[in-house]
């Protein structure tokens, strides 16, 4: 269960007072809680107050808000600040009934959280993404941050786009610029670059709309990620870099091509492909990448020149191809696209040897990686470097204080029983100086804040090798190894449903595998902070104790 927050009370920008309601939801820059009285919106609390440039931001947004914007997006709705006046949040709309567009795209979280989607619901939901887009650039501001993490998807195929305090406005002439990024969704000219302080574009943009569409179209297939034909290996950000758009007209001269069991650009309609082509060009950094307002066009044209299949389920394609891509595809991978039985076209084409070539070439994810060697070794933090001071100081202060009586001593004729009882004096005042000053030093802090600290790690590093582990994936693979030995073991009659089977865990490997692959990306710095936290508290304790000695 998530700890509560420290905030219960945030100020509206008209002064109004608002109590926060229960935790739904939680990011690396803060949490989204829900606002008692008002269900239609949320605030989404920042771990620390923020910066001024930030709070000025959010409040310019909010002055910019329309109409078209709230259809399409959860816009800023204003600053929430502290009762001291900090600004620590960001009051928006709340969005129900919508799900993260990456389980549209995926074929295997498609067929659950959207059962009756088809390609025409997938073209519907491409020419949306480029509406939103649309929308904000008429607007004057730039999404900048193009992830699958900022796209819902409802169940009628409409849109909306979230987390929009990240876009880059622009405000009586003062731009407010966006400083991250998802890599695979950055345009090459920005690949391999710092985005802090850099100024996006709308072309910039573009190019993160031309990626998003191509995912939802091609089954989750990234445009770069291809087969690479000279040596070593090609990342989706490398290949980005070198405009090595794998299922484009120049993929020769690019050295790669597109992955076996995907289908080839046809797919779409000739102006559809002519804008991706336009969008992955070595010439769109300097302007030629389609607008939202062409891929609009070009996919509602589109919609209207869908046919269905005779053969496959769900199966609905370009009508001016010869045949239907999907059922080729299905037969290929033994995937299905659009619903949770194998269609017609793919019943009896299980070859399981050479079914296996695809399981054995998922890799092992490998052991998660050890983030402790990534931490920085903190030096001593200021707050401890002066309570060390302060206690260092203890013995010299005592020592001046006793010098008055032992002084004293000398400073007047006295007899030897009285001059001693001066210095007896000296010494119980040391003490107890000595004793009072380290009193008013108390390290009880540092124990509680290191304890507090080394739970927070062990809490982390459990989710860290739970979810960037192998072990899921092993576990999937030791299934498919068993529904194998079942398969070589089974009657005819039964083989149906082992293959089914064997399909299905076959299309959780793929997924236990990208979520692996996410996990340790999405959740690598926020676990290094962690474990760069508890070092912190670590040095402070070990250097207080040292000196307490």
């Amino acid at each position: 269960m998530p700890a509560a927050l420290p905030v219960q009370e945030v100020i509206e920008a008209d002064g109004t007072r608002i109590r926060l309601g229960a935790r739904i939801g939680q990011g690396g820059e803060g949490a989204v809680c829900e606002l008692q009285g008002q269900p239609g919106v949320v605030a989404k609390i920042f771990h620390q107050p923020l910066p001024a440039q930030r709070a000025d931001k959010i409040r310019a947004m909010a002055a910019l808000r329309t109409p078209a914007l709230d259809r399409l997006t959860a816009w800023p709705l204003g600053l929430l600040s502290l009762p001291d006046g900090r600004a620590i949040g960001v009051k928006m709309p709340r969005v129900v009934g919508h799900r993260d567009i990456h389980q549209l795209y995926n074929p295997k979280s498609r067929r659950t959280a959207f059962p009756r989607a088809d390609w025409r619901f997938l073209v519907r939901v491409s020419a949306n993404v480029a509406r939103a887009f649309a929308t904000v650039h008429a607007e004057g501001a730039v999404i900048a941050d193009v992830n699958h993490g900022g796209v819902l998807v409802g169940g009628d195929a409409r849109v909306r786009l979230i987390d929009c305090d990240s876009f880059q406005v622009t405000v009586g002439g003062r731009c407010f610029p966006c400083d991250v990024g998802v890599p695979i969704f950055t345009p090459p000219e920005l690949q391999d670059r710092s985005l802090t302080g850099v100024i996006r574009s709308e072309n910039h943009d573009n190019f993160g709309l031309a990626v998003m569409i191509f995912l939802v179209l091609f089954m989750g297939r990234h445009p770069f990620a291809g087969r690479y034909l000279g040596e070593g290996d090609m990342p989706i950000e490398q290949a980005i870099k070198e405009h090595r758009f794998a299922y484009g007209r120049d993929h020769d001269y690019a050295a790669m091509e597109q992955p076996p069991g995907t289908p080839p650009l046809a797919i779409v309609s000739p102006p559809v492909a002519e804008l991706f082509e336009r969008a992955f060009a070595m010439s769109a950094p300097r302007g030629g990448r389609p607008s939202a307002a062409e891929w609009i066009e070009a996919l509602e044209t589109l919609a209207g020149k869908l046919g269905e299949c005779q053969v496959g389920i769900a199966h609905w394609y370009l009508a001016d191809l010869p045949e239907c891509p999907w059922c080729r595809v299905e037969a290929a991978t033994g995937v299905p696209l659009f619903s949770g039985a194998m269609s017609d076209a793919t019943a009896g084409l299980f070859d399981l040897p050479a079914f296996w070539k695809q399981v054995e070439a998922v890799e092992h994810p490998g052991l998660a990686p050890d983030i402790t060697l990534q931490a920085k070794r903190p030096g001593l933090s200021s707050v401890a470097r002066r309570l060390r001071v302060r206690r260092s100081w203890n013995g010299t202060v005592a020592l001046l204080v006793a010098v008055i009586p032992a002084g004293l001593s000398f400073g007047v004729d006295l007899p030897p029983l009285a001059r001693g009882f001066f210095f007896l004096a000296a010494a119980v005042l040391y003490v107890l100086v000595r004793l009072i000053l380290r009193a008013t030093v108390d390290v009880t802090p540092f124990v509680v804040r290191e304890y507090e600290c080394r739970q927070l790690w062990e809490t982390t590093l459990a989710e860290w090798e739970a979810k960037a582990g192998p072990r899921r994936f092993e576990d999937k693979r030791r299934e498919l190894e068993k529904l194998k030995d079942w398969w070589d073991a089974a009657q005819p009659q039964q083989r149906p449903r082992i293959e089914a089977a064997i399909r299905r865990a076959f299309d959780e490997l793929q997924q236990v595998t990208g979520q692996i692959d996410f996990a340790r990306t999405s959740l690598r710095e926020n676990a290094v902070e962690t474990y760069e936290l508890l070092l912190q508290t670590q040095v402070d304790l070990a250097a207080l104790q040292r000196k307490k000695r």
